[in-house]
């Protein structure tokens, strides 16, 4: 039995926590929070055996054979390390860190302490991801040629100034973090590796009394190594925005992988092809596994993240390297710190 103690009461409470209650031979035995009274709270409910008042103390109890990290990235290098360092595997949420030298430090920490470290980059689990990535392995649709990918929301189109870390360009905060460490993983994922990259990083949505410190629009180009391009465009403060879509564009047909749903941002995918002297783009019928867990998981999220965290307890078991890894999360930090610095710029910046 693998297990698990949790730290972060918000995103670790309302996913985390249900997604590794779901997975075979793990068992959460704490979560904690820095604030006590909802540590305590969140415990009761959930029937918790332990309960902590620091993320250390749960760290270093000797109950606890693997740590979920799921709080605000300006805190991921020192949660995870000192956990690798008390010999516990790790499993992190994006993005794995603030910059590219402390995701690289949790990355050699890792092989030095041989422990399991995995990233939470959920779309990967998403069946119709699963399916895309499967068509895209066979060449269903030839030669990938152009891939346009628009994720436009809302979600911070109000006039209330959004707190907390996401507010915030030194903790991490903006929708490059938020939004665009999801797709540099899912595109090298999908495509391979990004060669060189042209961003435009801007603040757009004025408040009431100030300007929002994170950036909230983020277009950028990515330059495969392949040679194919990827049209990027980021939003999360446009009144009406259509959701996330990935546009796959080949020399014998398309693909298309679609959300409407700016509600949620994993149940609401669905995948179409369209095949070069064929029929029009039509939906890919499929058996849709997460369908079936809305009655369990009405958040999307925890089902996709209960695939993540059932990777990573196999991969403690059969004592392997759980996917996506740290080395990923580093690599997605080293797209950010180019784009950072090509909006900076004004030019194209190579990857190193």
């Amino acid at each position: 039995m693998i297990t698990v103690g949790i730290i972060g009461t918000g995103f670790g409470a309302k996913v985390h926590l249900p997604g590794f209650r779901r997975v075979k031979n793990a068992k959460v035995l704490a979560i904690v929070g820095n604030d006590l009274s909802k540590t305590l709270n969140i415990s009761r409910e959930a029937k918790l055996p332990l309960v902590f008042k620091s993320w250390k103390e749960l760290v270093a109890h000797p109950a606890i054979s693997a740590v979920s990290i799921a709080t605000p990235p300006y805190l991921h290098r020192e949660m995870a390390s000192f956990a690798m360092k008390m010999g516990k595997h790790v499993l992190c949420e994006k993005p794995l860190a603030v910059s590219v030298s402390e995701a690289k430090k949790m990355v050699v920490l890792a092989k030095r302490y041989n422990v399991v470290n995995m990233i939470d980059f959920e779309f990967r689990y998403i069946p119709q991801w699963v399916r895309t990535k499967k068509l895209l392995e066979r060449r269903d649709i030839g030669e990938v040629r152009y891939i346009n990918i628009s994720w436009i929301t809302g979600g911070k189109a109000g006039t209330n100034m959004p707190s907390g870390w996401r507010a915030s360009e030194k903790m991490s905060g903006g929708v490059l973090s938020e939004f665009g460490s999801h797709v540099i993983d899912y595109v090298e994922w999908f495509f391979g590796p990004v060669a060189k990259v042209l961003a435009d990083i801007r603040k757009i949505k004025t408040y009431k009394h100030r300007r929002l410190a994170a950036h909230d629009a983020c277009d950028m180009f990515l330059h495969l190594k392949s040679g194919v391009l990827v049209n990027v465009s980021l939003s999360n403060v446009m009144h009406g925005g259509r959701g996330h879509w990935i546009e796959i564009y080949g020399s014998e047909g398309t693909l298309k992988l679609v959300n409407n749903d700016v509600r949620d941002s994993v149940y609401g995918f669905e995948l179409y092809r369209e095949i070069s002297g064929g029929d029009a783009l039509k939906k890919i019928q499929m058996s849709n596994v997460f369908a079936k867990l809305k009655k369990t998981y009405p958040d999307g999220r925890c089902a996709a993240f209960r695939e993540a965290a059932r990777e990573f307890v196999n991969a403690i078991e059969m004592k392997k390297k759980a996917t996506p890894a740290f080395e990923d999360g580093f690599r997605v930090q080293r797209v950010i710190r180019a784009a950072r610095d090509s909006s900076q710029q004004g030019r194209w910046v190579r990857m190193k």
